[in-house]
């Protein structure tokens, strides 16, 4: 069929030289090779796009558009060898010049996809659902848009869902592009997928994707999906769909769960761009936070601290081991991290080690300054023995800012670590024998004014916040963890390390507000934190008291 077609066309391009051709030579039998350019090149180009529209049509809409590119540059090769002897040989550049000009204004028309939408656009705001709006963000470009469903029945009403909308270049061959932005308890919309099927190019039940297909198709397809297109059958969430069908108050309940936190949320954001946080807080206000150390048996030292609903417990082990060889004179120290399945439903089963994971290397990056925390003080003897130090975390509950709760507790157990004196070393042959002190009070204490804190900072909207609670961490776009270690003897603090977690980004300017409002917060935990670790001190083990800070 395709060389059938070829000849079609190369009999067509033929009609198009001669019909170029001017009719005033023609009627004067005027020489080609006295015409500076005798042939037409508009009607060439016209006809050679015509020919190729024809060729698509044809084929059908499923044909490779780079295929058709070459279908056309073959054709305009063979009008040109078709125009040189009627040029004589002189006005072949001039022509070749004119069609390519021609070919280039041609190719820069608006696209097959754009001239659908302006017409599409348009029917579809005329016939747009009445729970249905939408925004585009640049009035000119019609091929990108959001969508927000406001439902006024049905499990989801008084919702909010908002769903972006990308029309791709090969419209209407292909369907639109949606993601849902907004997290919802739904059978067919899962993690921003979409189950619908309109939305496919194949789809098995016949109802996929067609050119007959319209815009206002995909909203009101979308639109149904919170009514009458629910499918349970096929779902994309399937703990939804089971759920449902196994007792569907329960399902009503994480519905509306899911639909109130939105709300909340919104609530949330604007609350922040009015430096009114919900529990009454500024954007740079620490919750009220509980600590007591020592409270671990046969631990080195420990901590407990509580920061709103965040519950965490650190011990402190020692134990003598070797130095690393390229870092002969220091001592080693890790972390390990344990996130209780019961702190929150998230962390069942295997759901908290990735959390963990990404606290310990955290922690690992900003102790590893000498000027926040110096190895070498837990060298026993060069090249042969240092102490270790195991630094264990669980956390017990989360309620948010995990980051900035481990690393306070960190230090205090830190703090609150006694490591046994060395009281003889002695060398024989090469071997090195320690003789640790047997008075559990002759020990000594690490020095942990330097000792870094890590300080989360969570951008909502266009700022950034200090301790975000577990309802802010879900607003935010981005957040960005940064270590800061500080010396109030010194009055010197700087920044041992910074990571950003979650998906969005920091403009540069915003950037450098979060770093200074981040350091800020640092400085002023280290001297709080130091303070009511000192006042513990003072008060001994007479009194187990737990006394908050920052209040």
């Amino acid at each position: 069929m395709f060389s059938a077609l070829l000849s079609l066309l190369l009999l067509w391009a033929t009609l198009a030289v001669v019909l170029a051709q001017n009719p005033q030579q023609q009627q004067q039998n005027i020489p080609n090779n006295a015409q500076q350019n005798p042939i037409n090149t508009d009607i060439i180009s016209d006809l050679v796009g015509v020919i190729v529209g024809v060729a698509q049509g044809i084929l059908g809409g499923g044909t490779d558009l780079h295929d058709l590119h070459s279908v056309r540059d073959f054709l305009e090769r063979y009008v040109l060898h078709l125009i040189q002897p009627l040029c004589g040989g002189r006005a072949v550049g001039s022509t070749m010049i004119s069609l390519t000009r021609k070919t280039e204004r041609v190719s820069k028309r608006i696209s097959v996809r754009d001239r659908l939408l302006v017409k599409e656009v348009q029917e579809m705001e005329q016939t747009l659902p009445s729970t249905c709006k939408v925004n585009f963000g640049d009035p000119h470009v019609l091929s990108e848009f959001t969508l927000t469903i406001l439902p006024d029945e049905g499990y989801w009403q008084g919702g909010k869902f908002q769903f972006t909308i990308s029309v791709p270049e090969e419209y209407n061959m292909t369907p639109p592009k949606v993601k849902c932005l907004t997290k919802l308890w739904h059978p067919n919309i899962f993690d921003g997928d979409i189950c619908l099927s309109l939305l496919r190019q194949n789809s098995i039940d016949g109802l996929g994707w067609a050119p007959t297909r319209r815009l206002k198709d995909v909203i009101w397809g979308l639109n149904s999906l919170f009514t009458d297109l629910l499918n349970f059958d096929d779902p994309l969430n399937i703990e939804a769909a089971e759920q449902y069908l196994q007792n569907k108050s329960d399902f009503q309940m994480k519905v509306k769960e899911f639909v109130q936190f939105d709300a909340e949320k919104t609530f949330i954001v604007h609350g922040v761009q009015d430096d009114f946080r919900t529990d009454g807080r500024t954007r740079r206000d620490y919750r009220p936070m509980e600590i007591e150390t020592d409270i671990v048996s046969h631990t080195s030292g420990s901590a407990r601290l509580r920061l709103a609903n965040s519950d965490i417990l650190v011990g402190v082990k020692t134990e003598i081991d070797t130095p690393f060889a390229d870092h002969h004179d220091e001592g080693k120290i890790e972390f390990f991290v344990d996130c209780s399945a019961n702190a929150t439903p998230e962390f069942e089963g295997k759901g908290g080690e990735s959390l963990a994971l990404e606290i310990a290397n955290a922690l690992q990056k900003a102790y590893a300054s000498h000027r926040a925390f110096d190895l070498r003080d837990l060298c026993i003897l060069k090249h042969h023995q240092c102490w270790k130090l195991y630094v264990d975390i669980l956390i017990l509950e989360c309620g948010g800012n995990l980051f900035d709760a481990v690393s306070l507790a960190v230090k205090a157990a830190l703090f609150n670590t006694k490591i046994p004196k060395v009281s003889a070393v002695q060398e024989d042959g090469g071997n090195v024998e320690l003789e640790l002190s047997d008075d559990i009070h002759d020990c000594t204490r690490l020095s942990i004014e330097r000792v870094p804190l890590l300080v989360t900072l969570c951008k909502i909207g266009d700022h950034s916040v200090v301790d975000p609670s577990a309802e802010e961490e879900e607003c935010a776009s981005a957040q960005l963890v940064v270590g800061i270690s500080y010396s109030e003897s010194t009055d010197e603090g700087f920044v041992t390390m910074m990571r950003t977690l979650g998906s969005g980004s920091f403009l540069h300017t915003t950037l450098k507000e979060t770093i200074k409002l981040g350091v800020m917060a640092g400085e002023c935990l280290n001297v709080e934190l130091l303070k009511v670790l000192r006042q513990e001190e003072r008060l001994g083990k007479s009194s187990k008291d737990v006394y908050g800070f920052l209040k």
